[in-house]
């Protein structure tokens, strides 16, 4: 499994329950274009203002639900042009703690053990071990730190009726982009506990992209965490590495974004531990479904050639800006949505 498919196994766990990677619902997906001007940004429907409250409802209540629920099962990630990643997942929600273990099923095996926002990640090839604080208010969907009006804003919502999934009654929700800097999502919500139990990311044709689910799941099974802590073996011998970061503001670290790209606001920027490369910050956006970081580095004595790629969903970019600092951008978000937050950035004097 690609470091990049377990960054996006990890970022999206909280949100969904189950796994839907059926073709009957990506050929649906598929057949429901969205409706879109030449100039690539969508049209309003008539009566869709209405429902903008009800996504916003249905998305939060989706995130607390995946917080607070006790659950077990396998989670696949799977992209359009094939890749796939896998992880068997126990998650336990008990008296305001969250602990969960993560084995990889595919590619290089590792074991993840989390603590509310300490997470451990095991890797028995090399016996290292990778220690660091993630911030999960920061994980899909990030409505608790973007104002509630956003998606509105920026995505059409469609409601796309009542499908039975995996045993599952759901509601159906489409939202596809009104503009061209970010990707649609279709999400099945499971009607009693408010899980999402399938999520597909889609382009602006209304294509899937990529789809995410659980499979095998199972809701408030008998977990302990000193159980799911002795399930992770001997991990006595692991060399310890701790990735430390220290919360902080760009303003404050010197950066500024003299534009705006339009949905996206600032959510956090953390700069590196002392004894890291100075200067080095992280800046994060979101447009509430869609996330943007941006890893801001001085440039250094040697050349830099920039480049371009992308693994999945995930885009990338590293360029030079601001004289002689370095970018690296990601985001699950279109090209040009980087090209955009590369053209903003600043530095003050």
């Amino acid at each position: 499994m690609s470091a990049t498919l377990l960054r996006r196994l990890l970022r999206r766990l909280p949100t969904l329950c189950l796994l839907g990677l059926c073709t009957a619902a990506a050929a649906q997906t598929s057949s429901e274009p969205a409706a879109a001007d030449v100039d690539g940004r969508s049209r309003t429907e008539p009566g869709n203002h209405g429902n903008q409250a009800s996504i916003t409802q249905v998305l939060q209540r989706a995130r607390e639900a995946a917080r607070k629920k006790t659950y077990t099962g396998t989670f696949v990630v799977l992209s359009a042009n094939g890749a796939m990643a896998s992880s068997r997942v126990w998650h336990l929600s008990e008296a305001g703690q969250q602990i969960e273990r993560m084995e990889s099923l595919t590619g290089t095996p590792r074991l993840v053990f989390r603590r509310n926002n300490q997470v451990t990640t095991y890797l028995p090839d090399t016996h290292t071990a990778r220690l660091e604080q993630r911030d999960t208010v920061g994980l899909f969907p990030h409505l608790a730190r973007v104002h509630a009006g956003v998606v509105g804003e920026f995505y059409l919502v469609k409601p796309g009726g009542t499908e039975r999934v995996a045993g599952f009654d759901t509601d159906v929700f489409q939202l596809m982009p009104r503009d061209a800097a970010r990707y649609g999502y279709r999400l099945w919500v499971e009607r009693r506990s408010g899980f999402a139990v399938q999520l597909q990311t889609l382009d602006k044709h209304g294509h899937v992209l990529e789809q995410a689910a659980f499979s095998d799941l199972q809701f408030d099974v008998p977990l302990r965490a000193d159980k799911m802590q002795q399930a992770m073996g001997n991990i006595g011998a692991y060399k310890l590495e701790k990735l430390e970061r220290v919360r902080t503001s760009a303003e404050a670290e010197g950066w500024l974004a003299r534009a705006a790209v339009p949905g996206f606001e600032s959510l956090d920027c953390y700069k590196r531990a002392p004894g890291n490369v100075p200067g080095a910050v992280q800046w994060i956006f979101s447009d509430g479904l869609a996330t943007v970081s941006l890893f801001i580095e001085p440039y250094g004595e040697k050349p830099r050639q920039e480049w371009r790629s992308m693994a999945g969903l995930t885009q990338m970019l590293g360029r030079r800006v601001a004289g002689d600092w370095w970018l690296t951008a990601m985001g699950e978000v279109p090209p040009q949505t980087l090209d955009a937050f590369a053209a903003i950035l600043e530095r003050r004097p």
